[in-house]
């Protein structure tokens, strides 16, 4: 991991440990899909450019190929409703996992949560 110099910037990135946890939760495949080919588990419900952290609580397995539309570029960079509707899918297959969670925690805040 490269070095990271400000507290947000750690706190919103996805360690190996995170990754790996959260591998073994989705076991390895798409929420989405359930496509165990090109998946990785770095996709932020809540995003990181809206303080979404990286921890288990808001990162999913998405996968990805850069040769065709997968489910992690639709999260990113569908349309609106597609963006929507995945997001919603995504908060509450968390949910499932983490009854009680709060978007607030999944959040990085300067002064705690």
């Amino acid at each position: 991991m490269k070095r990271i110099s400000s507290r947000r910037a750690k706190a919103c990135a996805i360690t190996a440990a995170v990754e790996e946890e959260v591998r073994r939760r989705d076991k390895g495949a798409c929420i989405f899909c359930k496509n165990t080919v090109n998946v990785t588990s770095r996709a932020h419900v809540v995003p990181r450019s809206d303080n979404g952290l990286g921890i288990v609580e808001n990162v999913i397995t998405a996968c990805t190929d850069f040769t065709e539309i997968k489910c992690h570029t639709k999260l990113d960079n569908g349309t609106r409703e597609e963006r929507k509707a995945m997001y919603d899918y995504a908060r509450n297959y968390l949910r499932e996992h983490y009854p009680n969670l709060d978007e607030i925690n999944v959040r990085y805040s300067k002064y705690g949560n």
